[in-house]
C-alpha cells in the first residue's frame, strides 16, 4: 500500500515541502486549469484552498446560487481564478483542463454529472481531461461502474498532458479520492484523501489534492478509497454515539463535561470526537465546530445514515459480521435487530433524521438523542424523546 503520508510526495504539516524535496503545485504557473464540480459545504471551501494555490478553477453546480457565490469569492483570492461553466460537459471537453474533480451530495447525482446527457464522459471525439478524481462518497459499486466507463473512452486528440502522470494508453482515469475531516477539515485545509485506483493517476493527483488536505493514502485498486471511507464512518459515528452517552451519562451524575472530556483525551478512550468535534457545546473553544453553533454546518445525520446504509450493504457483499457489545444494549433498546453495530448506528441517526433533523451535525446526537444530560423529568428512564425541550 502506497502511503503518501509516509513518503515523500505529503505536504509538510508544517514548514516548507522544500523538506520533502517536493515542489507545491500551482496550476496557475504550469499553464493548466483544474475542473471543479460541486460547490456546496465541502467543495466551496476545497476550491478555496486551490484559489489560494494560485489555481485557475474551472467550475460548474447545478445550483447557480453556489456557482455564483464561489465566483464572487474567488475575487477575494487574487492568485487564482474561477472561470463558471453551463455543465460538466463543458468542462471536460476544455482543451486547457488535465483534471476534474468532483465533490457531490450522493451516487445519484455523481451518475449524472459522468454519464448524464451533458456529463463528464458524454463529450463528441472523447474528453480532453485525462484524469477524474471524485471525492464523494458513494457505492463501490458506483465507483467500479464509472472506473471502467471511463476506461472505454479514448481521449479527445486535444487532450493536454497530465503532469506526473505516466500512463499513456490514450485513455481517461478515474479514481476515487473521498475525505475524511468533515466542514471543519475542508475549511482548514487538513482533509485526508483515501484514494482507489491506479498508482500512477494517484500519484499525479496528489499535489492537486495536497492544496485541500494535510494526508493523501493510496488504499488500492478502484473502490479501495470508498471501501475505506465507509470503514472509516463505521468507527466514527459508533465513537461518536457512545462518547455523547458518555458525556451524558457523566453530566447526569455531577460531572462537568469539560472534566470528563479531558479525562478521556488523556487516556484510552482518546478519539477525534472527543478531543476535536466534541459534542458538548463550549467544552471546545473552537467558534465553527457544529456543536457551538446550534449543530449546522458540518457532517449532516441524514450523510451518515446513508454511508451506514451502504456499508451494511458491502458488508453483505463481503460477508463480513459487525457485532456489537452487549454493553451498549441501552442505547439500542428500541433497535428490532440486536448485535450489528452498524445497523444499531444506523437507526440511531435514522430517528433523529425521521424527525426532520437530518441536516443538523451528527454530533447533535449529544442533544436530540440524550438531552444534553440535562435534569428534565422528561428524560428519566433513558426515554429519548425528540420534542423535548432541552438546554
Amino acid at each position: 500500500m502506497l502511503s503518501y503520508a509516509a513518503s515523500t510526495l505529503l505536504r509538510p504539516l508544517a514548514g516548507s515541502s522544500a523538506a520533502f524535496g517536493v515542489r507545491m503545485f500551482s496550476a496557475a504557473a504550469l499553464g493548466h486549469k483544474v475542473g471543479f464540480i460541486g460547490l456546496g459545504k465541502m467543495g466551496s471551501r476545497m476550491v478555496n484552498h486551490l484559489l489560494d494555490a494560485g489555481t485557475n478553477v474551472v467550475a460548474f453546480d447545478q445550483n447557480r446560487l453556489a456557482l455564483n457565490r464561489a465566483k464572487d469569492v474567488a475575487q477575494q483570492h487574487p492568485h487564482g481564478t474561477l472561470e463558471a461553466r453551463d455543465c460538466p460537459a463543458d468542462i471536460s471537453s476544455d482543451p486547457e483542463v488535465p483534471v476534474v474533480i468532483t465533490m457531490l451530495r450522493n451516487a445519484s447525482d455523481v451518475r449524472d454529472c459522468y454519464l448524464g446527457a451533458n456529463g463528464l464522459f458524454k463529450v463528441p471525439g472523447g474528453p480532453s481531461a485525462s484524469l477524474f478524481v471524485d471525492c464523494t462518497t458513494v457505492d463501490t459499486a458506483t465507483t467500479r461502474k464509472l472506473a471502467a466507463a471511463a476506461g472505454m473512452l479514448q481521449l479527445s486528440p486535444k487532450a493536454p498532458k497530465m503532469p506526473g502522470m505516466a500512463l499513456a494508453d490514450g485513455k481517461p482515469h478515474l479514481i476515487d479520492a473521498p475525505v475524511t475531516g468533515a466542514v471543519t477539515g475542508a475549511e482548514a485545509g487538513t482533509l485526508t484523501f483515501m484514494v482507489g485506483g491506479n498508482k500512477s493517476a494517484a500519484e499525479a493527483a496528489a499535489p492537486i489534492l495536497r492544496t485541500m488536505g494535510s494526508h493523501i493514502i493510496h488504499c488500492g485498486d478502484h473502490g479501495a478509497g470508498i471501501s475505506a471511507k465507509l470503514c472509516n464512518n463505521l468507527v466514527l459515528a459508533a465513537s461518536m454515539a457512545a462518547l455523547a452517552e458518555a458525556l451524558a451519562l457523566g453530566k447526569r451524575m455531577g460531572l462537568d463535561p469539560a472534566v470528563l472530556t479531558d479525562v478521556l483525551n488523556r487516556g484510552a478512550a482518546r478519539c477525534w470526537s472527543s478531543e476535536t468535534y466534541n459534542p458538548v457545546p463550549g467544552v471546545l473553544e473552537d467558534p465553527l465546530l457544529p456543536s457551538n453553533r446550534g449543530y449546522k454546518a458540518g457532517l449532516p445525520l441524514s450523510n451518515v445514515s446513508e454511508h451506514l446504509n451502504m456499508l451494511l450493504e458491502a458488508a453483505k457483499v463481503a460477508k463480513s459480521p459487525t457485532p456489537v457489545a452487549r454493553s451498549v444494549q441501552s442505547l439500542y433498546e428500541r433497535v428490532e435487530q440486536e448485535g450489528l453495530v452498524a445497523r444499531s448506528v444506523q437507526s440511531l441517526y435514522e430517528r433523529v433524521e425521521q424527525e426532520g433533523l437530518g441536516d443538523k451535525d451528527f454530533s447533535s446526537v449529544f442533544r436530540y438523542v440524550y438531552g444534553s444530560g440535562c435534569d428534565n423529568t422528561e428524560w428519566k428512564d433513558g426515554q429519548q424523546l425528540f420534542s423535548s425541550q432541552v438546554p
